[in-house]
């Protein structure tokens, strides 16, 4: 069977892998009654001064693999 995506799949398929959608289940216990969820709080501030003059600079595209750490940064020296 196919979708109208193109993508070929088998709903019989136990392991049938699809991309979960964004906030899909988020807020639902197992047995199907909603959970209260904590708002989240997002805090932005400005600085007076603009360019940090610490010897990094921030890449302007793509990200250094850094060994040893599993989280790439996007500054270098």
């Amino acid at each position: 069977r196919s979708n109208p995506g193109g993508v070929d799949f088998n709903e019989d398929e136990p392991d049938a892998k699809r991309w979960k959608k964004e906030g899909e289940n988020e807020g639902i216990s197992a047995s199907g009654n909603r959970t209260v969820r904590e708002p989240r709080v997002v805090v932005q501030t400005t600085s007076d001064i603009d360019i940090l003059d610490d010897g990094y600079r921030w890449r302007k595209y793509g990200q250094k693999v850094v060994k040893g750490n599993p989280n790439p940064r996007s500054y270098y020296k």
